[in-house]
This record gives C-alpha cells, sequence and structure tokens, in this order.
C-alpha cells in the first residue's frame, strides 16, 4: 500500500495499459521483485478483450507506449520506443551514446574458405567503425585473401592453426583485437539486419551489461521449440542449445530480454569484461560450453547479460570433422566438465525460466533437474 501510494497509484492518462505503467513504476522503487511461480489466478476473457483480439482497443497499445516513453524520460535513458511486430510488445531502441570501435572475430571457417565471406559481411554492416578479424585454422590463406587484407585495414587474418581447442584460438584472436568491444560470429551465419552492430552495441554500452546476443535460427529448426526439455535427449548439442534458449523461448523471441547465455554463434562481449574474466576456459576442447561457462563467470561477477532479436541471423551449416573442433567425444566431456563445475547453479535452476510449466506439461521437477544439473 505505501508503494502504491508512493507511486501515485493508476494514472488515468494511461488508461488501456494501467497495470503495465503501474508495473513500470513499481519496479523503479521496490527495493525486491520476486516471481511467484505458481498459478494463483484465473481470468476471463471476452470477444472484446485486447489479449484475444489484438485489434481491439488500439488505444491501450498507444497507452503502453506513452507509460514506457515516461520511464526513459524518469530514468535518464537515451533512446525511443518503437512499436513492436505484435501488438502491446514494443523496442526499447537505446540511442548509441559513442561510436566505439568494433572487432568482428569470425570463427569455424572450413578449409578452402575465400573473401567473399568477408566482403559480404561488411557490406551488411552499417556500423563505420569496425574491423574484421579471421581467426583461420588451418594457416593456408586462400588466393586472394591476403590481397584483400592489405588493401584496407578492415580485415586481418589471425593465425589459429596451433591451438589444441577452440577455446584458446579465440583467446588469441581477441589478444589481436583493437576495438572496445569484440563480436565472436559463426562463419556460418548469414546476417539479415544491417544494423545488427548497433542492435548489440546499445546494450553492450549499458555498464551493466557485460555481453549482448542475437537471435539465431538454425536452417531447418525454425520450429524447435526449448520450453520443455527432452529429457531423454543427451546429445551435448541438445543440451547446450537448451540452456542458452530455454528461457528466451519461454518468455518471447520477439522480446529483448535477460539471459544467463549467451551463443558463439553471434556473441558481443565488452573486451575489458572478456579480459577480467580471462576469457574463455581452454579446458573446453570442442566447440560446446565455453560460451556458456563464460557467461556465468561473468554473471558472477555481477554483470547482467541481454538478448536481442534484432541482430539476426540464420545459420545454415553444421560443419563437419574435418573443419572444426566439434567431436562427439569433446563435447561430452565438456558437457561433464561444465555440469560438475557449475552443478550448485544448475541445480537451483534458470533464475529466467519458469519451472510452473513443468507440471503444467507433466513433466516431474525432480526429472528435470536431475537432467538440467547433470
Amino acid at each position: 500500500r505505501k508503494l502504491f501510494a508512493t507511486i501515485g497509484g493508476f494514472d488515468s492518462r494511461k488508461d488501456g495499459a494501467q497495470d503495465y505503467d503501474l508495473f513500470l513504476k513499481a519496479s523503479d522503487h521496490a527495493g525486491k521483485i520476486v516471481h511467484i511461480p505458481e498459478i494463483l489466478y484465473h481470468w476471463r476473457a471476452s470477444s472484446s478483450s485486447t489479449s484475444i483480439n489484438h485489434n481491439e482497443k488500439s488505444y491501450a497499445d498507444e497507452a503502453g507506449k506513452r507509460a514506457l516513453e515516461s520511464l526513459l524520460i524518469k530514468r535518464g535513458i537515451e533512446g525511443e520506443v518503437l512499436f513492436g511486430d505484435w501488438k502491446f510488445f514494443y523496442r526499447l531502441k537505446r540511442k548509441i551514446v559513442e561510436q566505439l570501435l568494433i572487432s568482428v572475430v569470425l570463427h569455424s571457417l572450413p578449409k578452402g574458405w575465400n573473401g567473399k565471406t568477408l566482403t559480404a559481411l561488411a557490406s551488411l554492416s552499417s556500423y563505420p567503425y569496425v574491423e574484421f578479424v579471421v581467426c583461420d585454422r588451418f594457416g593456408q590463406v586462400p588466393e586472394g585473401v591476403g590481397d584483400l587484407g592489405s588493401a584496407t585495414e578492415k580485415f586481418r587474418l589471425v593465425d589459429g592453426a596451433s591451438h589444441a581447442s577452440m577455446a584458446s584460438a579465440l583467446n588469441a584472436a581477441a589478444e589481436e583485437c583493437r576495438g572496445q568491444y569484440v563480436v565472436f560470429l559463426h562463419c556460418d551465419v548469414d546476417i539479415r539486419d544491417h544494423d545488427w552492430l548497433e542492435a548489440l552495441l546499445e546494450h553492450c554500452q549499458n555498464e551493466e551489461n557485460f555481453a549482448a546476443g542475437g537471435r539465431i535460427t538454425v536452417a531447418g529448426d525454425e520450429d524447435l521449440s526449448f520450453t520443455i526439455p527432452d529429457l531423454s535427449n543427451s546429445s551435448p548439442h541438445y543440451y547446450s542449445s537448451f540452456l542458452q534458449n530455454c528461457s528466451r523461448h519461454m518468455n518471447g523471441l520477439q522480446c529483448i530480454q535477460n539471459v544467463t547465455a549467451l551463443s558463439l554463434d553471434m556473441l558481443m562481449v565488452r573486451r575489458s569484461a572478456f579480459r577480467d574474466a580471462q576469457g574463455f576456459d581452454a579446458s573446453y576442447k570442442g566447440e560446446l560450453f565455453a560460451d556458456s561457462d563464460l557467461c556465468f563467470r561473468m554473471i558472477d561477477q555481477g554483470a547482467s547479460l541481454v538478448y536481442t532479436p534484432f541482430a539476426s541471423g540464420i545459420k545454415n551449416r553444421q560443419g563437419d570433422a574435418e573443419d572444426c573442433f566439434s567431436d562427439p567425444l569433446l563435447e561430452a566431456d565438456s558437457m561433464e566438465i561444465f555440469r560438475e563445475r557449475w552443478k550448485e547453479k544448475l541445480l537451483a535452476g534458470d533464475p529466467f525460466y519458469n519451472p510452473a510449466i513443468l507440471k503444467e506439461k507433466n513433466t516431474l521437477p525432480g526429472q528435470f533437474h536431475k537432467w538440467y544439473g547433470g
């Protein structure tokens, strides 16, 4: 009651979105916010309800946008509120306060790769201050790529052939980066947004956010959902994907949100934070879990991690034994290392994943925690 009075209660100027406005205002004053993972109420939806018919009450959509705009002003956040693809969902687009150099580390290139990947990537990126660092793991620079590197300072090649793991190769590449922000990008990701770097940077420039990741769809898996896990699936690839995707699948792939883990497929990290965390752990010999391990360590340092759907891409190739560090035995070992190291955190559960859905979908919580925590 005291909090309600402090924030002035409901605002008639936000009719249609008065509850959303109330929650936004309350979040500025509440000492702590707790979610109770139980179904404590039901509500009746009529034909005129906005949650049933999004064409109803367009004024409510406008009111929600105004509520978020008011919050930006109150908190001194520079940016704008845009309508989302769905009604009653909005994008808070933060202003880029300082255009600093970004280093994009392109990794997992196959044997015989060529400069077309680089030129296509550069042409799709509208951000003016960017360099591309290619982590080549075969020690054979394809014909014509050397000329590309000498023609512009935007492209540089880094030798990754002498490293026994993806993690150590990427650490070496990061040491060669000159940017204040480093983006690790899988070579098989086709970028879909020309302003993908800006979409990541708008969150990483916020001091509390150490890293940001985009929305990567694997070709052929567009309909795959990680909300409820397949507990019979013991694949390290499946487990790693669930770890990184479960909460965003639950909370809306179209929504910017905090997460506990991000993928090396597209990962921007503040370079100083990457160094403070001592980079990727070379104990992970394959392509999996080094990214999630880094994210868990940064969270332990008090960081927040952000997922944004506005830096998107499609991953087309799964790689083969010759062209990548990925090996079934290595990945299984890495999964065991990860589960043992982070057992306590895993058993506590992802704070952004609502366990109530397990009971609703007839999955026993005990079985889930046994699988999730290893």
